[in-house]
Parts: C-alpha cells; sequence; structure tokens
C-alpha cells in the first residue's frame, strides 16, 4: 500500500529504531515537504494538566481523564492534538473522517464542550523527502489504512500486536501476549 495521509505505520518485528520499536503511527500529512506522524500505542505517565500552559482555561482537564501520549522522536517540547469527530475544516487538517490533526485551546475547548474525542501528544514522528520511503523499501514498516476505531482505541498495549496479526496470521499470537508474562 501506498503511504497518504490517514495511512497507519506499523513497525516490523525488526525494526532497530529503539523509537519505533512496537509501534503504530497514525501519517497526519504525507506530500513533498514530507511526512509528519503521531505514535497511537506509547501512553505517558505524564499527567496531561502538567503540560498545558497555566492560561489554557483547561484547568478542569484533569477530571477528564484525556490520554497524554509520546507522538514522536521530534519536536518534543510542544503538545499535538488530534480531534473529533466535528471541527472546522478550516482550522485543522483532516487526517480521516472524523479524525482532525492540529488546532490551539480554543478547539481543545469547544470539543470538550461537545464532548467530542481528543488525543494529546509530545512530539511527532517526521520524516523529510524521501526518508520514509528508503525506510520502506528497506522493510522497516508496514503501511495499512487507518481507522478511526485504531485511532481512538484505549487499548493501547494491545495495537501493535491486533494490527499485527491482521497483516500476516504468522503474528496471530501475538495478540494474545499477556500485560506481564511473568504472572502467565
Amino acid at each position: 500500500m501506498k503511504v497518504e495521509t490517514g495511512s497507519l505505520l506499523i513497525s516490523r518485528p525488526a525494526m532497530l529504531d529503539p523509537n519505533f520499536d512496537g509501534t503504530v503511527v497514525l501519517v497526519c500529512t504525507h506530500d513533498e515537504h514530507g511526512t509528519v506522524g503521531l505514535t497511537l500505542n506509547r501512553p505517558l505517565e505524564i499527567k496531561l494538566e502538567d503540560m498545558l500552559p497555566e492560561d489554557s482555561g483547561l484547568e478542569d482537564i484533569a477530571s477528564l481523564e484525556i490520554p497524554l501520549l509520546w507522538g514522536g522522536p521530534v519536536g518534543t517540547d510542544c503538545l499535538h492534538v488530534l480531534s473529533g469527530p466535528e471541527q472546522d475544516p478550516l482550522s485543522v487538517m483532516t487526517v480521516l473522517p472524523g479524525v482532525f490533526f492540529g488546532g490551539d485551546m480554543e478547539l481543545v475547548r469547544n470539543t470538550l464542550d461537545k464532548a467530542g474525542q481528543l488525543r494529546f501528544f509530545i512530539g511527532y514522528s517526521g520524516w523529510s523527502p524521501g526518508q520514509l520511503d528508503e525506510e520502506l523499501a528497506a522493510e522497516a514498516w508496514f503501511v495499512v489504512p487507518g481507522s478511526v476505531a485504531d485511532v481512538w482505541t484505549t487499548d493501547w498495549r494491545l495495537l501493535w500486536e491486533r494490527l499485527m496479526a491482521k497483516i500476516d496470521p504468522q503474528f496471530a499470537w501475538m495478540k494474545d501476549i499477556p500485560a506481564n508474562p511473568d504472572v502467565n
């Protein structure tokens, strides 16, 4: 499959880069300028409210349990957001129907007021023009169509395993790996 906005990059089991070992990356933009994505399955222990500016007007966000994830190794001093299901297409980029990338604190507040979905990410995954093509040629990634369900899943731990099992039946056993094999 060809990489396009909305695709999922699933790292192959032999991925050598520890930043991406066992990851699922949602491609948010892909064009002649390069590729930007967000890692969907690396939740952080950091609380979201600790990352928001004091004057954000979102002091009550702690009670909402909105996830904060590691988006990737680039720009880790910035917070990025995915939102859905309804946004003004002039203020965000459509990644998939019902999944939007970007926005400001006003967008976040409006999304919260409408009980919409939000995901916050520290950093992002980025590739310069041609860089992702080289990684694909080296068979570092599987590329599959993205789905809204995969973006908004709360079962991060098994997202990579579940997608690997769909890609190739030889990987089906991965979806049954216990969270802690020591207590198996």
